[in-house]
Protein backbone atom coordinates (compact mmCIF):
# COMPACT_ATOMS: atom_id res chain seq x y z
CA UNK A 1 0.00 0.00 0.00
CA UNK A 2 2.67 2.31 0.91
CA UNK A 3 4.09 2.11 -2.51
CA UNK A 4 1.01 2.31 -4.12
CA UNK A 5 0.41 5.67 -1.93
CA UNK A 6 3.58 7.13 -3.34
CA UNK A 7 3.03 6.27 -6.87
CA UNK A 8 -0.55 8.01 -7.00
CA UNK A 9 1.72 11.36 -5.77
CA UNK A 10 4.79 10.88 -8.27
CA UNK A 11 2.16 10.44 -11.02
CA UNK A 12 0.64 13.29 -10.26
CA UNK A 13 3.70 15.79 -9.77
CA UNK A 14 4.23 17.57 -13.43
CA UNK A 15 8.04 18.79 -12.64
CA UNK A 16 10.71 15.96 -13.97
CA UNK A 17 13.35 16.22 -10.96
CA UNK A 18 16.66 14.66 -11.44
CA UNK A 19 18.97 13.11 -8.72
CA UNK A 20 20.51 16.25 -8.55
CA UNK A 21 18.24 17.82 -5.67
CA UNK A 22 19.28 15.40 -3.65
CA UNK A 23 22.74 15.44 -4.22
CA UNK A 24 25.43 17.27 -2.38
CA UNK A 25 25.87 19.54 -1.46
CA UNK A 26 23.47 19.11 1.41
CA UNK A 27 22.96 20.72 5.02
CA UNK A 28 19.73 21.59 7.28
CA UNK A 29 17.75 19.42 9.82
CA UNK A 30 18.60 15.76 10.28
CA UNK A 31 14.95 14.51 9.40
CA UNK A 32 12.19 15.68 6.98
CA UNK A 33 10.43 14.68 3.90
CA UNK A 34 12.42 12.96 1.25
CA UNK A 35 12.62 15.01 -2.10
CA UNK A 36 10.12 14.07 -5.18
CA UNK A 37 13.79 12.81 -6.96
CA UNK A 38 14.16 10.30 -3.74
CA UNK A 39 10.87 9.35 -3.75
CA UNK A 40 10.78 8.62 -7.62
CA UNK A 41 14.06 6.21 -7.35
CA UNK A 42 12.43 4.58 -4.45
CA UNK A 43 9.69 3.17 -5.58
CA UNK A 44 11.31 2.61 -9.07
CA UNK A 45 13.50 -0.19 -6.96
CA UNK A 46 10.56 -0.77 -5.01
CA UNK A 47 7.99 -1.71 -7.90
CA UNK A 48 10.49 -2.59 -10.46
CA UNK A 49 13.34 -4.51 -8.81
CA UNK A 50 14.47 -7.84 -7.12
CA UNK A 51 17.72 -7.08 -5.76
CA UNK A 52 17.68 -11.31 -5.82
CA UNK A 53 17.59 -11.36 -9.61
CA UNK A 54 17.91 -8.09 -10.95
CA UNK A 55 21.01 -5.80 -11.23
CA UNK A 56 20.97 -3.06 -9.52
CA UNK A 57 19.78 0.31 -11.63
CA UNK A 58 20.77 3.12 -9.61
CA UNK A 59 24.73 2.73 -8.88
CA UNK A 60 27.23 5.43 -10.12
CA UNK A 61 30.85 4.31 -10.56
CA UNK A 62 33.56 6.92 -9.87
CA UNK A 63 36.80 5.10 -10.86
CA UNK A 64 39.99 6.35 -10.23
CA UNK A 65 43.49 5.16 -11.35
CA UNK A 66 46.97 5.86 -9.40
CA UNK A 67 49.49 7.39 -12.04
CA UNK A 68 52.47 8.45 -9.28
CA UNK A 69 54.04 7.93 -6.20
CA UNK A 70 51.72 5.69 -3.37
CA UNK A 71 48.64 5.76 -1.67
CA UNK A 72 48.25 5.09 2.06
CA UNK A 73 45.28 2.49 2.27
CA UNK A 74 44.52 3.80 6.05
CA UNK A 75 44.73 7.09 4.52
CA UNK A 76 42.26 6.68 2.20
CA UNK A 77 39.57 5.39 4.39
CA UNK A 78 40.06 8.17 6.84
CA UNK A 79 39.35 10.43 3.84
CA UNK A 80 36.42 8.92 2.99
CA UNK A 81 34.83 9.07 6.87
CA UNK A 82 35.43 12.52 6.67
CA UNK A 83 33.86 13.64 3.71
CA UNK A 84 30.62 11.52 4.79
CA UNK A 85 31.13 13.77 7.93
CA UNK A 86 31.20 16.67 6.01
CA UNK A 87 28.27 15.71 3.24
CA UNK A 88 25.40 14.37 4.92
CA UNK A 89 23.32 13.41 1.50
CA UNK A 90 26.36 10.15 1.95
CA UNK A 91 24.91 9.29 4.82
CA UNK A 92 21.37 10.13 4.81
CA UNK A 93 18.57 6.96 5.22
CA UNK A 94 15.19 6.95 3.33
CA UNK A 95 12.23 4.97 4.06
CA UNK A 96 8.85 4.64 4.49
CA UNK A 97 7.39 6.51 7.50
CA UNK A 98 4.16 4.23 8.54
CA UNK A 99 2.85 6.37 11.02
CA UNK A 100 3.06 9.35 8.72
CA UNK A 101 2.59 7.68 5.53
CA UNK A 102 5.23 9.95 3.75
CA UNK A 103 8.73 8.64 2.30
CA UNK A 104 11.42 10.26 5.16
CA UNK A 105 14.93 10.58 4.87
CA UNK A 106 17.02 11.00 7.78
CA UNK A 107 20.46 12.37 8.35
CA UNK A 108 23.14 9.07 10.00
CA UNK A 109 25.71 9.49 12.34
CA UNK A 110 29.12 8.49 11.33
CA UNK A 111 29.90 5.63 12.83
CA UNK A 112 33.63 5.11 11.71
CA UNK A 113 34.16 2.51 8.56
CA UNK A 114 30.86 0.96 8.64
CA UNK A 115 29.38 3.96 7.26
CA UNK A 116 29.98 2.77 3.57
CA UNK A 117 31.00 -0.29 1.92
CA UNK A 118 34.63 -1.36 1.26
CA UNK A 119 36.36 -3.88 -0.29
CA UNK A 120 40.16 -4.28 -1.41
CA UNK A 121 41.43 -7.26 -3.61
CA UNK A 122 44.28 -8.03 -5.29
CA UNK A 123 44.13 -8.83 -8.89
CA UNK A 124 46.46 -9.38 -12.02
CA UNK A 125 44.45 -8.16 -14.32
CA UNK A 126 46.33 -8.15 -17.75
CA UNK A 127 43.82 -5.96 -20.33
CA UNK A 128 41.57 -3.32 -20.80
CA UNK A 129 38.31 -5.99 -21.44
CA UNK A 130 39.29 -7.31 -17.86
CA UNK A 131 38.85 -3.76 -15.85
CA UNK A 132 35.92 -2.85 -17.92
CA UNK A 133 34.31 -6.35 -16.90
CA UNK A 134 35.31 -5.47 -13.54
CA UNK A 135 33.65 -1.67 -13.88
CA UNK A 136 30.69 -3.50 -14.98
CA UNK A 137 30.14 -5.32 -12.10
CA UNK A 138 30.39 -2.99 -10.01
CA UNK A 139 27.55 -0.69 -11.74
CA UNK A 140 24.83 -3.88 -11.07
CA UNK A 141 26.27 -4.76 -7.65
CA UNK A 142 23.66 -4.27 -4.98
CA UNK A 143 25.59 -2.61 -2.05
CA UNK A 144 23.29 0.01 -1.03
CA UNK A 145 20.72 -0.40 2.29
CA UNK A 146 18.86 2.95 1.62
CA UNK A 147 16.81 2.35 5.11
CA UNK A 148 20.26 2.31 6.70
CA UNK A 149 21.59 5.40 4.97
CA UNK A 150 24.40 3.56 3.45
CA UNK A 151 24.69 4.25 -0.49
CA UNK A 152 28.29 5.05 -0.28
CA UNK A 153 30.89 1.84 -1.28
CA UNK A 154 35.00 1.97 -2.26
CA UNK A 155 36.60 -0.81 -3.94
CA UNK A 156 40.34 -0.66 -4.10
CA UNK A 157 41.73 -2.66 -6.95
CA UNK A 158 45.51 -3.90 -6.70
CA UNK A 159 46.77 -4.86 -10.14
CA UNK A 160 49.65 -5.81 -9.27
CA UNK A 161 50.81 -9.22 -7.99
CA UNK A 162 52.67 -7.37 -5.03
CA UNK A 163 52.19 -8.40 -1.14
CA UNK A 164 51.92 -4.82 -0.24
CA UNK A 165 48.67 -4.30 1.44
CA UNK A 166 48.92 -1.00 2.97
CA UNK A 167 49.50 0.90 -0.29
CA UNK A 168 48.69 1.30 -3.70
CA UNK A 169 50.76 1.77 -6.50
CA UNK A 170 51.07 3.30 -9.96
CA UNK A 171 47.86 1.51 -12.28
CA UNK A 172 45.90 0.33 -9.36
CA UNK A 173 42.29 1.52 -9.05
CA UNK A 174 40.02 3.55 -6.30
CA UNK A 175 36.29 3.08 -7.52
CA UNK A 176 34.05 4.78 -5.89
CA UNK A 177 30.47 3.41 -6.32
CA UNK A 178 27.48 5.62 -5.05
CA UNK A 179 23.42 5.06 -5.13
CA UNK A 180 21.93 7.71 -7.67
CA UNK A 181 19.34 8.29 -4.50
CA UNK A 182 22.38 10.39 -3.36
CA UNK A 183 24.55 11.28 -5.95
CA UNK A 184 24.91 11.97 -9.81
CA UNK A 185 27.00 13.68 -12.70
CA UNK A 186 26.62 17.45 -10.42
CA UNK A 187 28.10 15.58 -7.66
CA UNK A 188 31.45 14.80 -9.26
CA UNK A 189 33.65 17.83 -9.10
CA UNK A 190 32.25 18.38 -4.89
CA UNK A 191 33.24 14.84 -4.17
CA UNK A 192 36.60 15.10 -5.59
CA UNK A 193 37.83 18.63 -4.18
CA UNK A 194 36.06 16.89 -0.48
CA UNK A 195 38.11 13.99 -0.44
CA UNK A 196 41.49 15.20 -2.55
CA UNK A 197 41.48 18.06 0.32
CA UNK A 198 40.79 14.99 3.01
CA UNK A 199 42.88 13.56 1.92
CA UNK A 200 45.58 15.92 1.76
CA UNK A 201 44.67 16.73 5.17
CA UNK A 202 45.70 13.10 6.69
CA UNK A 203 49.01 13.35 9.07
CA UNK A 204 49.51 9.94 8.06
CA UNK A 205 52.89 9.53 5.57
CA UNK A 206 52.87 9.04 1.88
CA UNK A 207 55.78 8.12 -0.14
Amino acid sequence: MMEMALLHKVQEQKMMLSPASSAIPTTGCSQGAASFAQERIWLDEKIHHDPFISPAMHNFVLPWVVKHGSMSIERIRSAIVAVLEQHEILRTAIYFDENRNILVQAVHSVDKNDAYSFEITANDIQSFDEVADLLRNESVKHFAELEQGLVVRCHLVKMGSDDDMDKLYPQDLVIFIFHGVAFDYISISPFLVAFTKAYDQMELDVE
